[in-house]
C-alpha cells in the first residue's frame, strides 16, 4: 500500500498545483470575489474526486492481497517442454562385495561325461614272495623277509611231512612237553653231491642247506620252471641253479626244489649229521622223451616272477 502512494501523491500534486496557480492569477484579477467563489466550487470538486480515488485505491489494495494470498496463482505460467537429456556420467567405484546369500536349492542331475583316457598301469598289489634255496641273501632288486635254514623230514622215515621248509632262526614256543611224542619231526638238510664232482662251486656236500625268503613288490606271480635255467618271454628271472630232492631209492620222498647254482653251506656245518637230504635229479630216458631231454643229464631249474 506504500508503494501505492508513492505514485498517488505526485498525481494529486500535478493536478493541484496547476490549479492553485490559476486560483493565484484570479486573485490578481479585478473581480476577487468572483475568483473566490470559482474556487471554492473547484476545491468542492477536487475534494469529491480525491474521496472517489482514494475510494478506489482501498479497492485495488484489496485486489493485491487477494493476489497476493493466492500465491500469484494467476501469475504462473505453464510447465515448459522436456530439454534435451544429458550425457552420460562416468560409472562409480565399485562397492563392497555383500554378504553371502542362503544356499540354494541343488540343481538337476548333469548328463554324464565321457569316460576319460585310461591312466597307466599301477604297480601289483601286495607283491609275491618266494625262497631261494641254498642261498642266505636275495637278488638285488629284492627284499629280504628273512634268512633260515633247508628243514625237512628224516631220509630214512617212511611217514612225515613230503615238503621242504625254510625255517625262522629264531624260534619261538608256545607250550611244549619234553621228550619225542607221537608225531612229525623237523630235520635240517644236508647237501649230497660227491657223486656229482663240479657242478657246484663250493664243496658243500654233507653241509646244512640255507635258504633265504624274498619279497618283491612289483610283481604278482611266481613259477619255479623245471629242466631250463632260462624263463617263459615276458617273465623275470630272479635265481637259477640245480632241481634237486630226496635220493630215489630211500624210504622217504620229498618234493623237488631249486636250489641257486652258486648254492653255499652254512658255516660250521661240515659234519655229517644226515637228517633230511638233498640230491641233484637226472632225467631217465623212456617216458621221459629224450630229444629234447638227454638221458643221465643233471636237471636244471629256474625261479621266475611276473
Amino acid at each position: 500500500m506504500a508503494v501505492l502512494w508513492k505514485f498517488v501523491i505526485p498525481f494529486v500534486l500535478c493536478i493541484l498545483v496547476p490549479y492553485a496557480r490559476t486560483v493565484e492569477d484570479e486573485f490578481d484579477s479585478a473581480d476577487t470575489s468572483k475568483a473566490l467563489d470559482s474556487s471554492a466550487s473547484q476545491i468542492a470538486a477536487l475534494s469529491a474526486l480525491l474521496k472517489k480515488t482514494r475510494a478506489q485505491l482501498v479497492g485495488l489494495e484489496t485486489r493485491l492481497h487477494q493476489v497476493e494470498a493466492g500465491h500469484v496463482a494467476a501469475l504462473r505460467g505453464r510447465d515448459g517442454r522436456d530439454g534435451i537429456p544429458g550425457r552420460t556420467g562416468r560409472d562409480g567405484k565399485n562397492g563392497y562385495d555383500g554378504q553371502p546369500g542362503p544356499r540354494g536349492p541343488p540343481g538337476p542331475k548333469g548328463i554324464p561325461g565321457n569316460d576319460g583316457k585310461q591312466g597307466p598301469k599301477g604297480r601289483s598289489g601286495g607283491g609275491v614272495t618266494y625262497v631261494r634255496w641254498g642261498r642266505d641273501v636275495c637278488p638285488s632288486g629284492t627284499n629280504l623277509v628273512y634268512k633260515g635254514f633247508t628243514g625237512g623230514e628224516h631220509y630214512n622215515s617212511p611217514g612225515g611231512g613230503a615238503n621242504y621248509l625254510c625255517l625262522t632262526p629264531k624260534p619261538k614256543y608256545l607250550n611244549f612237553k619234553k621228550g619225542f611224542q607221537s608225531g612229525g619231526r623237523m630235520y635240517g638238510t644236508e647237501y649230497e653231491v660227491s657223486d656229482n664232482t663240479g657242478l657246484f662251486h663250493s664243496k658243500i656236500h654233507d653241509h646244512d642247506a640255507p635258504c633265504a625268503t624274498c619279497h618283491v613288490t612289483t610283481r604278482s606271480s611266481k613259477l619255479m620252471v623245471p629242466g631250463t635255467y632260462e624263463c617263459p618271454l615276458g617273465w623275470h628271472r630272479e635265481y637259477y641253479g640245480y632241481l634237486m630232492t630226496a635220493h630215489y631209492g630211500h624210504k622217504h620222498s620229498s618234493d623237488f626244489i631249486c636250489v641257486d647254482e652258486n648254492a653255499q653251506a652254512r658255516t660250521g656245518s661240515h659234519t655229517n649229521k644226515d637228517g633230511a637230504l638233498l640230491y641233484p635229479v637226472q632225467g631217465t630216458c623212456g617216458s621221459l622223451p629224450c630229444e629234447p631231454y638227454i638221458n643221465e643229464y643233471e636237471l636244471t631249474c629256474a625261479m621266475c616272477t611276473k
